[in-house]
């Protein structure tokens, strides 16, 4: 983003410094070694340890109920726009 950007948008300059933000604690986190992963559970604010096969079927349970809702949602605006 150019500085002119942050002109005529200035909402835009701070969601792009926290949007570097993470991707930079993202990146910095890979680069620790534990043996385990984290996931972040937005439904109880909480960091989830993955450390064993439950675990990641969990979280991977919890996506796919996440993507069933945005796929139903797709679903229901493609019918209601026609396509």
């Amino acid at each position: 983003m150019t500085k002119f950007d942050d002109d005529v948008c200035p909402q835009e300059g701070p969601r792009r410094h926290v949007q570097v933000s993470i991707a930079q604690q993202r990146e910095f986190a890979k680069t620790i070694k534990r043996p385990f992963s984290v996931y972040y559970n937005p439904y109880t604010q909480s960091i989830d340890l993955l450390k064993d096969t439950r675990s990641i079927e969990n979280g991977v349970q919890d996506l796919c109920r996440d993507l069933t809702t945005v796929c139903d949602a797709l679903d229901k605006m493609n019918t209601y726009l026609g396509i």
